[in-house]
């Protein structure tokens, strides 16, 4: 290929994207003798203090990182596609790190570094792959929070342009999706806790700063941001997508569906 191959992996939160795109990585390397790299969407939140602004001058719910238009895309088009271009010699390539303990990028110069050209990139991320509602989905509140916080509907209006365009040519890029079918979104609160209490394990293990660790609280209120978006991908995806894997409530998986056959 002239340019590595580019897999989408979307799911939601806390369904075993990491640790799926971890066991690819080694088999493809092991096994294949394939030169893989890792990215996931998360790495490109806008800086804590980039959302700040945006908050102050759109909505305040942007603060909040997640959903689209909280991530910078036009870094995340850039760094895939250095990633993707085969035509170079070797060379390494910092690729941006989000630091969810204390809710922002980590510093350039802490960015983990990959040696292209590689010949698969697995892009993994809840919303990876997306595409907007209609109009008129937006119309009513999806839960308490919009009912509450986005009564007038600018914040869902918002994240729903920012589909409609700039990632438009993000997801434009991918080569395959692979999505994750979860059969209820009450089983993501469950999966998103384990992950928060691991991610605090391993900010304390390292001695880190763990402040944007949440507390049972803070993380209910913080997956309602994804849940429509979560519950729209669950639905317009399984069409788009060149694999389906069902899980079931403890994440296993039972069978997987293909799109079309090679």
């Amino acid at each position: 290929r002239s340019k590595a191959l580019l897999v989408g992996i979307n799911g939601p939160q806390g369904c075993g994207k990491s640790t799926t795109v971890a066991c690819l990585k080694s088999l493809l390397e092991q096994y294949y003798g394939l030169r893989v790299a890792i990215v996931s969407i998360d790495d490109f939140y806008l800086t804590r203090a980039e959302r700040q602004a945006l908050a102050a001058s759109v909505h305040p719910l942007l603060v909040t990182r997640g959903v689209p238009g909280t991530h910078d895309v036009g870094l995340a088009v850039k760094t895939l596609t250095a990633l993707q271009n085969n035509s170079g010699r070797e060379a390494p390539l910092a690729v941006p790190h989000f630091n969810k303990a204390v809710d922002d990028r980590l510093p350039q110069d802490q960015w983990p570094v990959y040696q292209t050209p590689v010949d698969v990139v697995l892009f993994e991320g809840w919303c990876v792959g997306a595409t907007p509602e209609p109009e008129e989905a937006l119309k009513e509140p999806m839960n308490e929070l919009e009912a509450l916080e986005d009564a007038d509907g600018i914040w869902r209006r918002y994240v729903n342009q920012a589909l409609a365009s700039d990632y438009r040519e993000l997801f434009g890029m991918l080569d395959v999706l692979m999505l994750f079918s979860c059969g209820d979104f009450s089983w993501v609160y469950d999966w998103r806790k384990q992950q928060e209490r691991e991610n605090a394990a391993r900010a304390k293990a390292r001695g880190s700063d763990t402040h944007g660790i949440m507390d049972d609280a803070a993380l209910k209120r913080f997956v309602l941001h994804y849940e429509r978006m979560t519950r729209h991908c669950q639905k317009s995806l399984p069409e788009l997508a060149d694999v389906v894997v069902p899980l079931s409530k403890d994440r296993r998986v039972s069978a997987l569906r293909w799109r079309h056959t090679q």
